[in-house]
C-alpha cells in the first residue's frame, strides 16, 4: 500500500484540494484507463473550453514566497507514472515546499518524455 502525502494548509479550500487530489489519485492507481475515461466522460466534454484555474493556490503561494502569477509554471498530466529516486543529499529535513524547474536540474531546454525523465532524474541529486 502507498502512502500519499499532501501539504497541510490552515484553509478549508486546500484540505479540500488535497483531499480531491488524493481521490484522483487512488481512482488513477485502481485504472488509468477508467480514470480517464471518466474524466473525459464527466469533466472534459467537447462542448466546453477546459481551462485549469488555480486562483486559491496562487493567493495562498505568494503566502510561501512563490509567485504562481507572474512566474511561468508548467503542469504535466500523464497517463502513466514511473518510478524514480531524486534524492535529496543534504542532512537535514526541507523547511516548507520545493519546487524544481526541470530544465535547469537536467541542464535541457526541452523536457524529455516521462519515462526518460524518471532515469534521468534517478541521476541527479538536491540540497
Amino acid at each position: 500500500m502507498k502512502v500519499h502525502y499532501f501539504q497541510r494548509y490552515n484553509t478549508k479550500e486546500n484540505v479540500a484540494t488535497a483531499n480531491t487530489m488524493l481521490l484522483l489519485s487512488r481512482l488513477y492507481a485502481y485504472s488509468s484507463t477508467k480514470f480517464f475515461t471518466f474524466l473525459k466522460n464527466e469533466f472534459f466534454s467537447d462542448s466546453i473550453n477546459l481551462e485549469l484555474n488555480f486562483d486559491l493556490q496562487v493567493k495562498d503561494g505568494y503566502l510561501y514566497g512563490f509567485d504562481l502569477k507572474n512566474v511561468p509554471h508548467r503542469y504535466f498530466f500523464v497517463e502513466q507514472f514511473y518510478e524514480t529516486d531524486f534524492k535529496k543529499i543534504s542532512l537535514r529535513a526541507p523547511m516548507g515546499p520545493r519546487l524544481f524547474d526541470l530544465t535547469q536540474v537536467l541542464e535541457k531546454e526541452e523536457i524529455p518524455p516521462v519515462e526518460v525523465l524518471a532515469e534521468e532524474l534517478k541521476k541527479k541529486t538536491w540540497m
